[in-house]
């Protein structure tokens, strides 16, 4: 009826008004201002609304202010009042009237399906206020429900909202649909070449026969996108083979899995001293016969006196299970003074939740010579280390983040057996030694493109020797510790740097930045039998660039320490490729 009268008015006023409107006036409106009617009559000039299409233009009131929860929203009239200068005025006379209340929610189809659990979650309540979104959270609470259940081709709907007269309130319906129960019965990698499906499969943690379930889908896709040598990993697809089976596929794309890093330093001459070209160089191989091995070399130089390689080895999934096992070996050329020499072998385990803990035990040697002996108090020892630690990472790209978080702790004890030493007569004997380490970062968008990235990092290692030794002792300084200041400039049994950077994302590798570093280092020394303590706290701030090429990623930091000038800063240039 109401359609009906408002077709009479619109054939009239298209008779006896050909003019457009000049100004448009609302009437009746409380709770909506008329500016807000005018957009819902979808135009910005009054002089617009023409008569062909007046009636779809009021209709469209009465439809958005239902959309907005007032069900019972009208437009009674509209009428045209002439105005001056021969303009016609348009004024609507609109009844919103009020929010009402759901008497009752109705599940209609499979409901005796649905957990008692969802229903005390579900938003639209009889006595609460109708909403529509509230009726669009309870469908996405029941699809997501049916999703972990087993039924990704379940439907809900909306089947009607109708007047509840007795109670003054409406009566909601949702029609259930929980379509067939379905099982995951295989897995496929549509884009795979070179890594083995066997080893994809594992990763995902999707067993054979189980009922689908979203959130594991989710999870899945998650676990490959943080494959190194995975690029991109679309979101788990529903799929049927030639057998009639059903699973599920995740589009992929491989990155190159060959990475090498090269770091490059120069510090300007001093007086004195020359200028020194630094740098290190780590190869690593992230999927060794396309079962996720993972092997790598790392040679480095930080001064003239130094040279230090480590190699490792990673098999994963130790009797198909989420276990790997790391070994490593290191060894560490002092001036000719001393040799350190290590061995590892560490078990981890991968966790849900980004989750992976580990355990090791390492072999730790010292080779001195009777010069270190006698000028440096060094003997020659070995030392077996126990270890354990854990890492969390929900960073969205290990390298270069737009947001997430990153925690990794490791500690550990020690027990010593060093060598008599000559120069001062002490003789040989048994000590004990404690370690420990923490490495936190987060990432987050400030602004479109903006990120603000803040890591922290600490060093701590004590014994029951008179004193920590040079060989244990951790370094400060250089590319990926202090920037500002020369590769391992400062030593110390205690060390800490913070970072801060205020990025600008120019791509998934690609960025520019400000930074401010802050690192401390203490050490504790017998110098002719005095107790000497050394605490120093040092700042760098500077500028750098990430760049992805063709050949890699190059790096450019330069880094101005405390007390130097604008021109006298330390470069390091870094390039990280993969082949």
């Amino acid at each position: 009826m109401r359609r009906t009268l408002l077709t009479l008015l619109f054939v009239l006023c298209a008779v006896l008004h050909a003019m457009a409107a000049d100004k448009v006036f609302f009437h009746g409106n409380r709770k909506f201002s008329s500016g807000d009617l005018q957009q819902f009559l979808d135009v910005s000039n009054p002089s617009a609304i023409g008569a062909d299409t007046l009636e779809t233009r009021i209709m469209g009131i009465a439809d958005s202010l239902v959309a907005r929860d007032f069900l019972s929203a009208r437009v009674d009239s509209f009428r045209w009042i002439a105005g001056r200068h021969g303009k016609r005025d348009l004024h609507i006379y609109v009844h919103e009237g009020s929010l009402t209340h759901v008497s009752s929610l109705r599940w209609m189809g499979d409901s005796l399906t649905v957990s008692p659990s969802v229903r005390d979650r579900a938003m639209c309540l009889p006595g609460s206020v109708f909403r529509w979104s509230n009726v669009e959270f309870d469908t996405d609470l029941l699809l997501t429900y049916f999703e972990n259940s087993g039924y990704p081709f379940a439907k809900v709907e909306m089947a009607k909202v109708e007047s509840d007269s007795a109670q003054g309130g409406v009566d909601v319906w949702l029609s259930l649909t929980a379509g067939p129960l379905t099982s995951v019965e295989f897995v496929s990698f549509p884009g795979n070449r070179q890594t083995k499906d066997l080893f994809l499969r594992r990763e995902t943690r999707l067993r054979q026969g189980e009922h689908y379930d979203q959130r594991r889908i989710e999870a899945a896709r998650r676990r490959l996108v943080r494959l190194d040598f995975v690029k991109r990993a679309g979101t788990g697809e529903i799929a049927v083979n030639d057998a009639g089976q059903t699973g599920v596929r995740f589009p992929i794309e491989e990155a190159r899995s060959t990475r090498l890093d090269a770091v490059a330093g120069y510090l300007p001459a001093t007086q004195g001293s020359k200028g020194l070209l630094t740098g290190l160089v780590n190869v690593e191989f992230l999927n060794l016969f396309g079962g996720g091995r993972h092997a790598r070399i790392h040679w480095e130089q930080p001064d003239r006196r130094v040279q230090a390689v480590d190699v490792s080895y990673r098999e994963p999934w130790i009797l198909n299970q989420p276990l790997a096992l790391r070994l490593d070996f290191g060894q560490r050329v002092q001036d000719t003074l001393y040799v350190t020499r290590k061995l590892g072998l560490r078990l981890e385990l991968e966790l849900p939740s980004n989750v992976t803990v580990w355990g090791a035990v390492n072999q730790e040697s010292v080779f001195a010579d009777s010069l270190s002996s006698s000028q440096y108090g060094l003997p020659g020892s070995n030392t077996t280390f126990l270890e354990t630690g854990f890492s969390f990472d929900t960073r969205d790209h290990p390298t270069n983040p737009r947001g997430g978080v990153f925690f990794s702790t490791q500690a550990g004890t020690g027990w010593r057996h060093r060598e008599r030493i000559e120069s001062t007569q002490e003789p040989a004997g048994s000590f004990r030694q404690q370690r420990g380490e923490i490495d936190a970062e987060a990432a987050r968008e400030v602004f479109p493109f903006w990120i603000a990235d803040v890591s922290l990092h600490a060093r701590a290692i004590t014994t029951t020797e008179p004193e920590v030794l040079l060989p244990d002792l951790y370094r400060l300084g250089g590319a990926r510790t202090l920037r500002g200041y020369r590769e391992e400039q400062f030593l110390g049994s205690r060390i800490g740097w913070t970072s801060a950077e205020l990025r600008y994302w120019l791509g998934p590798a690609s960025r520019v930045f400000v930074f401010c570093d802050v690192g401390s280092a203490y050490r504790q020394q017998h110098l002719n039998s005095v107790v000497q303590t050394t605490t120093l706290v040092r700042a760098g701030t500077g500028i750098g660039l990430r760049l992805e090429t063709d050949i890699g990623v190059w790096g450019f930091d330069y880094g101005i320490g405390q007390g130097d000038r604008l021109m006298s800063g330390k470069l390091h240039v870094s390039l990280l490729s993969s082949f």
